[in-house]
């Protein structure tokens, strides 16, 4: 588990990440003022992976209470609009370095890394909301909720607004639809 050294170093590599660009992101950067526990971790682990590591480390650590305080009386669609959100506003510190990430031409690796990592965290979700992720179905519903999750994270690099409101009717009409769209098709 991270503590705050750990979490004081990963910021400030996100920082050199902004200054220097993403592509310029060395071994010698990361290595740089690393706490010695994570050391070992730094040498064998690509910097990049190290901090997309680090971040859904971060998402998981509060996706936890989604599952863990779920009411009967809230709706699924509330419940998936929450975890979508627990995403976003967790890394919302990063938003500049990651804006960076996507928008730096490396697009398609970092796409793929993120839609990799959304895995389990969109299964948690699901699950949050008391949706099925086992068998061929659940695997179908895992996938949709990561694309769908991919696609509001490039709305929400572009919503620079404090409360976020262009990100959550975004998530708001697409989780509309997605569950039309799940309906429809027996997910």
């Amino acid at each position: 588990m991270l503590d705050q050294e750990d979490n004081a170093y990963f910021t400030k590599l996100a920082q050199i990440i902004q200054l220097k660009g993403w592509g310029r992101l060395t071994k010698k950067d990361i290595l740089k003022d690393c706490p010695e526990q994570l050391r070992d971790f730094a040498v064998v682990t690509p910097p990049k992976q190290a901090l997309w590591k680090y971040l859904f480390w971060l998402v998981d650590k509060n996706l936890e209470h989604i599952s863990q305080g779920v009411s009967t009386k809230v709706s699924v669609h509330d419940i998936l609009l929450e975890g979508v959100m627990t995403i976003f506003d967790t890394i919302q510190p990063y938003k500049a370095f990651l804006r960076l990430a996507f928008f730096s031409g490396t697009t398609q690796s970092i796409s793929y890394e993120l839609l990799k990592q959304l895995d389990d965290r969109c299964q948690a979700i699901l699950e949050s909301a008391e949706i099925s992720t086992s068998g061929l179905k659940g695997a179908v519903r895992v996938k949709v909720m990561q694309l769908f999750v991919a696609a509001a994270a490039y709305v929400w690099l572009e919503d620079d607004s404090e409360d976020q409101a262009k990100t959550m009717s975004f998530i708001d009409q697409k989780l509309r639809q997605v569950a039309d769209f799940a309906g429809y098709f027996g997910l």
